[in-house]
């Protein structure tokens, strides 16, 4: 009996998953299908808001057209992410960053959008820095989308608050929109879940939730919904830990000790050129990638 459970269980799995990867294959397809021809919209409509020849009322059916296909792009960027994280998975380039100081940063740029939604965005961190290891991109993602959540779904306001409890980072965010049912509350965790029925429950929640949760996990951390009924409050939580930061003298000096191969130290601000440039050079020589250099000053190296 427990044995056929278990084959049971491990067919459901199989299904599961595969379900799953069907879904990431499918999403894949549409996404650079829909690209090309975004980019074609995008370029003709930025001609014709810049040309001066509209009229008021044409200008304001272009700045819808522009808003919609700024969504639209932005969806794309998501849902590439997303199918690259998945299939690819993600690897953490952990820095000693300011907790404090960079959610700071992240809720002074959506001063504007909460404030056009009449929302009263608040924060405050206790203490005033708290320094942590993490990947400063990843922990950006995570932010921008628990903070654009909390704006689209609050009646009034947004509150976060960053504080050190139990030697971990403890950021929560709380917002008055409609309440999210006791059930309901780790789904929204899930890819592609949207409500429907009542009112309240029609929310929603795409990929980005799914996302930050997966790269909050890979921090070590946990991102979930609290239990409070008076208020929607997602909490996370980052381990409070210290990166071990190399300089560029130390990494040039450990390379040239531990290989008998070329050195090559590539200098590029671009990303994707730099990271081009180290996979066709790897075979035959040690590569060293400086991340950026900015007023003389030599940045951090990176070693393939």
């Amino acid at each position: 009996m427990e044995k056929a459970r278990r084959r049971e269980e491990g067919r459901n799995k199989a299904k599961d998953e595969q379900l799953y990867n069907d879904r990431l294959s499918f999403f894949a397809n549409v996404i650079h299908e829909i690209k090309t021809p975004l980019t074609l919209i995008r370029t003709p409509l930025q001609n014709l808001l810049s040309d001066g020849n509209a009229t008021k009322e044409q200008l304001a059916d272009l700045g819808i057209i522009n808003n919609s296909t700024e969504y639209l792009e932005q969806l794309v960027k998501e849902l590439l992410e997303f199918v690259r994280v998945e299939e690819h998975g993600y690897v953490l380039d952990l820095r000693n960053v300011d907790i404090a100081e960079r959610l700071s940063f992240i809720c002074y740029n959506f001063h504007e959008t909460a404030k056009n939604a009449n929302i009263r965005l608040t924060f405050k961190a206790t203490p005033e820095h708290i320094v942590t290891a993490v990947d400063t991109k990843a922990l950006s993602k995570i932010f921008n989308n628990l903070i654009h959540n909390g704006i689209k779904y609050s009646d009034t306001y947004l509150d976060i608050r960053a504080a050190i409890v139990a030697n971990m980072v403890r950021v929560t965010f709380v917002n008055d929109g409609p309440g999210i049912p006791a059930d309901k509350r780790e789904s929204v965790f899930l890819p592609f879940v949207r409500y429907s029925g009542q009112r309240e429950y029609q929310q929603s929640f795409g990929i980005g939730l799914a996302q930050a949760r997966k790269l909050t996990e890979l921090h070590g951390g946990t991102l979930t919904l609290s239990n409070r009924t008076d208020a929607t409050e997602f909490v996370l939580t980052l381990p409070l830990k210290t990166a071990v930061e190399s300089t560029a003298e130390e990494s040039l000096e450990q390379s040239s000790a531990t290989s008998n191969l070329p050195l090559i130290l590539i200098v590029e601000d671009n990303a994707d050129l730099s990271s081009y440039l180290r996979r066709k050079l790897r075979h035959g020589a040690d590569i060293l990638a400086l991340r950026h250099v900015a007023h003389g000053e030599v940045g951090e190296l990176v070693r393939l």
